[in-house]
């Protein structure tokens, strides 16, 4: 039950860094895509996935794990949409329907961002599970 709410807690904190996160995409008018608000969903999607599937660890290495997660769905969205229009643009004269399978080349981040926050925390992972409560 204790390993529950360690990864709950880790997992809510991390979901409020993505909130703060979220909010900065609206302030500074950044470029992440269609939706806004579609890296923080797939965000705590892949977050949710790694804190289930990844072994024990302490908070602050899950946290922190958790939390890049988050940000890293926003920054790889930011980097791949607008290399993308670029790409469109340069490539294709901007005709979308041209560069199809190309433009959903943003697909691949929840896979990038999930694989490396799993790998990350195996690196952290405790040698035994009750070492989570000292």
């Amino acid at each position: 039950m204790k390993w529950l709410l360690i990864n709950l807690a880790a997992l809510g904190a991390a979901t409020v860094i993505g909130l703060v996160a979220l909010s900065q995409v609206y302030v500074l008018k950044v470029n992440v895509g269609h939706n806004p608000a579609a890296p923080f969903v797939l965000g705590f999607i892949v977050s949710l996935i790694v804190a289930i599937a990844a072994p024990a660890t302490h908070f602050m290495p899950r946290f922190i794990v958790l939390a890049g997660i988050f940000v890293g769905e926003f920054v790889l969205s930011f980097v791949i949409s607008n290399a993308t229009l670029l790409m469109v643009d340069a490539y294709w004269g901007g005709d979308i329907e041209a560069a199809k399978p190309w433009v959903y080349g943003g697909a691949a981040i929840p896979f990038i961002t999930g694989v490396t926050g799993y790998l990350a925390l195996r690196r952290y992972r405790l040698s035994a599970i009750t070492d989570v409560f000292r």
